[in-house]
């Protein structure tokens, strides 16, 4: 690999966790505030960012609650599946180390808040891989926005030509292309309708860091 800095996401690209988040957001908070939860909220929140997912709960259930009081409960439910269910995928923290050794700078680019993505990477005891760790809230911009990934750049003090990301969404993928920052996708259950297109955008797809084809990079 001949770039020297390599960002990695984290939802499904080191854990897998789309359906534990599903679960906490479609179900678990529902419950907790003794609603029920409705298909009109479940099918039209997926492009939506966590405090307009908390503003849609609330619209959509009439709750005296404030936004920010919904997604502590949400970060609360995805702490302990985080830490006590969801499963990283397969070798990838000896894929990373690979890398540190090779003398890789090692990015974290995550949409997870920091509220939570930070208390989660110390107890799975991941924040040590990194050399940076960045999110949508520091930066300013979804990862669905090119500029979130000029920001990061700038951030960096780098040219898309000294970096390359390993990414699950095909959106965050299309965006990075935009600003010439090549890919691998990391294929799962929850992209797998997107696949044709990351083939389409993506310099490699991979269903796991043991996949053969990583050796092409």
């Amino acid at each position: 690999m001949e770039q020297d800095i390599i960002i990695f996401d984290f939802d499904n690209t080191i854990i897998n966790s789309v359906g534990l988040w599903r679960k906490a957001i479609n179900y678990d908070v529902f419950k907790y505030y003794g609603a029920k939860s409705t298909a009109h909220f479940r099918n039209n929140h997926g492009a939506k960012s966590n405090l307009e997912m908390a503003e849609f709960f609330l619209d959509t259930t009439k709750i005296n609650a404030t936004p920010a009081e919904v997604v502590r409960v949400w970060y609360d439910f995805m702490f302990v599946y985080y830490t006590k269910k969801a499963k990283l995928i397969n070798g990838v923290v000896d894929y990373i180390k690979s890398l540190k050794q090779q003398g890789k700078k090692l990015v974290l680019a995550s949409a997870t808040g920091d509220a939570l993505l930070y208390p989660v990477l110390r107890e799975l005891k991941l924040d040590s891989l990194f050399d940076t760790i960045v999110t949508e809230n520091e930066i300013g911009y979804s990862k669905r926005d090119p500029m979130f990934f000029a920001k990061l750049l700038k951030r960096l003090d780098a040219t898309p030509e000294d970096v390359f990301m390993f990414e699950d969404s095909y959106y965050s993928i299309f965006s990075a292309a935009s600003v010439r920052i090549q890919s691998c996708a990391v294929l799962g259950k929850f992209n797998k309708k997107h696949k044709d297109r990351l083939k389409e955008i993506s310099l490699l797809v991979i269903k796991d860091y043991t996949d053969p084809k990583l050796k092409l990079l």
